[in-house]
C-alpha cells in the first residue's frame, strides 16, 4: 500500500465516523481508559471504519505512540514495512 493509498483510507474512515455521528447511527462514548467525555475515534484498522475505540486526546496520542506512528517519519517507516 502506498502512502497516498493509506492516507485515502484514513480519510474515508474519518468521513465514515463523522457521517455516522451526524446521522445518529454511531454515538460518541467516553474515553475507555479514563472516562473523559471529550473522546476521539481511534481506528485500529482503517478497512473497518466503524470499528473504533473511543479515546481522549491524551490516550489517543499514547496509543499512536505505542503503535510507533506519531510522526510522518515513523508513518513512512510503518508503510515501508507494510509494503515489504
Amino acid at each position: 500500500m502506498t502512502p497516498s493509498e493509506y492516507k485515502a483510507l484514513q480519510t474515508l474512515a474519518t468521513y465514515a465516523v463523522r457521517n455516522a455521528l451526524r446521522h445518529g447511527t454511531l454515538t460518541r462514548l467516553p474515553c475507555v481508559v479514563c472516562g473523559n467525555p471529550k473522546s476521539q475515534a481511534h481506528h485500529s484498522d482503517y478497512t473497518q471504519p466503524l470499528l473504533i475505540t473511543w479515546l481522549c486526546h491524551i490516550h489517543h496520542r499514547m496509543e499512536h505512540g505505542r503503535l510507533g506512528n506519531t510522526g510522518k517519519y515513523k508513518m513512512r517507516k510503518h508503510l515501508a514495512r507494510m509494503s515489504a
